[in-house]
């Protein structure tokens, strides 16, 4: 059987897995969990999967069609969350259109919740499956390959003509052991460069030790909607080894994160795990999500086994407030929590929520001085997020709080939450500017800015991630000020906003880059040097089809590819306007080029490779050259002038900030991957990049030699 496993597109870096979907400000965006371990369970009982995650790739439907190729799906299964349902269901659609054979499955915690409104959204919609999916879906695949009906599948809700149907429940996988690691999914389908957390170290894997959370917080969804209170951990054993596997397979990998509800309900298999991982020495960082009572014996023993940091949901400073949402936690007890966690030497990231049962402005200032007395490393504020299916949900709903039943309406157009309660006496409204204000007002004071330098000299790797934290909270700062600047003037009276969403149209895209070519000249001449007229050549990633360009323009046979359909636009239109060429682009996955093993003599990237999966993105490299061909690249180099610059102009989902690597790391990578003759030079200076787009130039040599901001790197087949 032939299963395509989709996170479907939504908005670009859409965090659907995550505990309260949205585009996050810090720019994290989590794995598809529970579709990778699907994944594993799939192959391992022989069918044919291919999982994508279009939001982290920030592809459409159409892309991850031309991914796809020739793979046509019996199953397919697409991942949900209540803001993005109704684009969910219009993805449905789309993949029932163009395989109409093909059994389309809703997953999630929002079908899970509510399956038959969930199947009344479409009839394209065939099954909804209830909670945990992997043995589901196994047993589907089982059962369509017999030529049997889905309704013998336990754990669905299946569309029978014009009803709708339940299939039974399913029982919850209490052998968790038996599930393939997930990390072995990552490595296999997904680019681990694309995910990122922002309180973790960059690359990161995001793992499951244990399903379900005995804890009644009646805010929280999973437990409530999808694996319930039935705690299922995976054994000691088994979750060291998968800390070994990630340290042998997935080097670059600096930190895990155990993404449990609550890692710590067994304090002695947790304690059991750190000692297995200081015995044998792992050396792994890690993150985890624990309750705020744990002692600190436990603490310490965690900080020796490689805990860095962990998250903790303190919620409020009113004890009144943090008893009408069942959090069986005391303050004083979270007091002394903090007090170990900092003498064990973790790190704390605390969640503080507004609008829960009882909640009054004033309440939210004690909560906000709570804050303050914990001191923690970083802490978030924001409005209580209600779900189908959980306590807090059907409190808001009975009392008349919801202020919409669209559930679109949770996220605005940016894919930002919305807060969509109105307390009695505290509107959303305020709830949002309390959250905001709290959250400036606490990484802002004096005594942290200065806790966080001296912080960052003791331990460099958290220097620059505060950096980059920092860098992040006061772009959101400045986005949301002009938001609201925006937003004060009469629609499209000029703002700032107004005129950037008309510069940025498709027409003026194209007019803006067709005008120019900025290659360095060095590239050029490399590229050429290595090639002649009867070379094939092909540019990996040729985005606005730069370099694919100046190499057709030499003289030789050159084939651009990327992802984006706009960028093969402007690079067609490009091409035909400076050097009258048609240029022969395909639209192409940049892991798996659509060109036979040893057919290319030249391939070559700019600028592409460092946000990737770069040993994975080399191997698809050289797979395609023949014996003697030359790989080049170009890639960032660690001067402080072009971090700077690139920290100003780019958004964290696109920075490389651990992947710049120094020169000897980058040749090590490219022998690791095969490569011969490998050298890797400095080249280019943001000065002489800033002058070609001013003069229009296509091709400068560079200059100035102290300025140089980016490295080219060859390396030879064997």
């Amino acid at each position: 059987m032939k299963v395509l496993l989709l996170n479907p597109p939504f908005i670009d870096r859409f965090s659907r897995t995550s505990r309260s979907p949205a585009v996050t400000k810090g720019g994290t965006i989590y794995y598809p969990l529970w579709l990778s371990y699907a994944a594993g369970v799939l192959e391992r009982d022989g069918s044919e999967v291919r999982l994508v995650d279009a939001p982290a790739d920030c592809i459409s439907n159409e892309e991850v069609l031309t991914r796809l190729g020739n793979f046509v799906p019996d199953v397919v299964v697409l991942d949900t969350s209540t803001p993005s349902i109704y684009a969910d269901a219009r993805s449905a659609e789309f993949y029932k259109k163009r395989y109409p054979g093909a059994f389309v499955v809703l997953v999630g915690t929002h079908p899970s919740a509510m399956p038959e409104w969930t199947l009344s959204l479409s009839p394209a919609i065939d099954a909804v499956a209830i909670g945990e999916y992997d043995d589901t879906l196994r047993a589907l695949a089982q059962a369509i390959g017999r030529g049997e009906s889905p309704s013998s599948v336990a754990g669905l809700v299946v569309r029978d003509g014009n009803s709708v149907r339940r299939t039974g429940a399913r029982p919850l996988i209490t052998d968790i052991d038996s599930l393939p690691f997930v990390t072995a999914v990552y490595k296999k389908h997904l680019a681990i460069r694309n995910y990122f957390f922002a309180a973790a170290r960059y690359p990161m894997v995001m793992i499951i030790t244990g399903r379900g959370c005995p804890h009644r917080c009646f805010f929280c969804v999973y437990p409530q909607t999808f694996h319930s209170r039935a705690y299922r951990p995976r054994s000691a054993r088994n979750v060291a080894d998968e800390f070994l596997y990630v340290r042998r397979e997935l080097p670059f990998v600096r930190e895990i994160g155990i993404e449990d509800d609550t890692f710590t309900v067994d304090r002695r298999r947790c304690a059991e795990i750190c000692d297995i991982l200081t015995a044998e020495n792992v050396g792994m960082k890690w993150y985890c999500n624990a309750r705020a009572d744990l002692p600190y014996d436990l603490l310490l023993k965690m900080r020796r086994a490689g805990c860095r940091m962990i998250t903790v949901g303190f919620e409020s400073g009113s004890q009144e407030i943090l008893d009408a949402m069942h959090k069986g936690l005391g303050l004083e007890t979270m007091r002394r929590f903090v007090k170990d966690a900092r003498r064990a030497g973790i790190l704390i990231h605390g969640c503080i929520m507004a609008g829960n049962p009882g909640e009054t402005e004033e309440t939210i200032r004690e909560s906000f001085r709570f804050a303050l007395e914990l001191d923690c490393d970083s802490m978030q504020f924001f409005p209580l997020f209600v779900y189908p299916g959980t306590e807090a949900y059907r409190w808001a709903e009975t009392n008349g709080y919801l202020t919409t039943t669209d559930f679109r309406r949770w996220l605005d157009e940016k894919g930002d939450y919305r807060c969509v309660i109105d307390l009695p006496d505290l509107p959303g409204a305020r709830m949002v500017e309390l959250c905001k204000g709290f959250y400036a007002q606490y990484h802002l004071r004096p005594s942290y800015i200065l806790r966080k330098a001296l912080q960052g000299i003791r331990r460099p790797g958290e220097g620059w991630r505060t950096v980059r934290s920092a860098f992040t909270f006061f772009r959101f700062m400045l986005k949301d000020r002009r938001a609201r600047r925006a937003a004060s003037r009469p629609e499209g009276a000029g703002s700032r906003e107004h005129r950037w969403n008309e510069f940025w149209s498709e027409d003026q895209q194209l007019r803006k880059f067709t005008g120019i070519n900025t290659a360095y000249a060095e590239v050029v001449d490399a590229l050429l040097g290595l090639s002649t007229p009867r070379s094939r050549c092909v540019e990996i990633g040729c985005g606005t089809g730069t370099y694919a360009i100046e190499v057709a323009a030499g003289g030789r046979n050159c084939i651009g590819t990327d992802y984006s359909p706009s960028a093969l636009a402007i690079a067609r239109a490009k091409a035909k306007a400076l050097h009258g060429l048609d240029m022969k682009l395909l639209a192409a996955d940049v892991y798996s080029p659509p060109f036979r093993e040893g057919s290319v003599d030249l391939v070559f990237s700019d600028g592409v490779i460092e946000h990737l999966d770069i040993p994975r993105a080399l191997q698809g490299m050289k797979r395609i050259l023949k014996p003697g061909g030359w790989m080049v690249a170009t890639v960032p180099s660690r001067s402080l002038t072009y971090m700077c610059v690139y920290y100003g102009l780019y958004s964290v989902r696109n920075r490389p900030f651990e992947a710049w690597l120094s020169r000897a790391r980058w040749a090590e990578l490219l022998r690791e991957a095969g490569f011969m003759d490998v050298t890797v030079e400095k080249y280019g200076s943001i000065v002489d990049g800033v002058l070609m787009r001013i003069f229009k130039k296509r091709a400068v040599r560079t200059r100035l030699k102290l300025a140089r901001t980016s490295y080219l790197m060859k390396g030879r087949r064997p």
